[in-house]
């Protein structure tokens, strides 16, 4: 299922997220280092999970994941031999520009409630990245069937860095 046949399930705002002001933040912050976060960290702040925890959580999946998700609109503006601009991978770039930008314009969590509300937010994002994986491989096989140039181009690099991408999505 392609990503533009997707209803947002909550009436979240993606911001403007075409406008010149917030594709500058996009460049931004493509170009900002992600802050590096361990699976042993992750483990070892999951152990002892308070309320307060989860507040720590959220304040820094609002601060990372813009990051990330720049990153990965970056790294689809790049790709060789047409990729960025057959259907299935223009429709993927806008859900991660739309879903920066959601993140973007939420409001800064602080407070419980705002972490449970951010809470729900990312749940919604995550529903409508699960075709993400299916956009890729429709977009490969567009690229494929239309460019003869293309069939010797190893597309593993670019796999490799999507899905371990993908990894430091969720």
């Amino acid at each position: 299922m392609r990503v533009s046949s997707f209803k947002f399930a909550r009436p979240y705002s993606t911001g403007d997220y075409k406008s010149p002001k917030m594709q500058q933040k996009l460049d931004l912050y493509a170009n900002k280092q992600p802050t590096p976060v361990t699976l042993r960290e992750l483990y070892e702040l999951g152990e002892t999970v308070t309320d307060n925890t989860l507040l720590l959580f959220a304040q820094l999946l609002q601060q990372e994941l813009p990051v990330r998700l720049a990153q990965r609109v970056r790294d689809i503006k790049r790709l060789p031999h047409g990729l960025a601009e057959v259907p299935s991978m223009v429709e993927l770039r806008v859900l991660y520009e739309q879903s920066f930008a959601r993140i973007m314009t939420s409001t800064r969590v602080r407070t419980h409630s705002q972490e449970d509300d951010f809470h729900n937010l990312l749940v919604d994002i995550k529903e409508q990245h699960a075709s993400a994986q299916q956009n890729v491989a429709l977009g490969l096989q567009e690229v494929m069937a239309n460019n003869a140039n293309v069939k010797n181009w190893d597309f593993s690099n670019f796999l490799d860095n999507f899905y371990m991408s993908r990894i430091s999505l969720r």
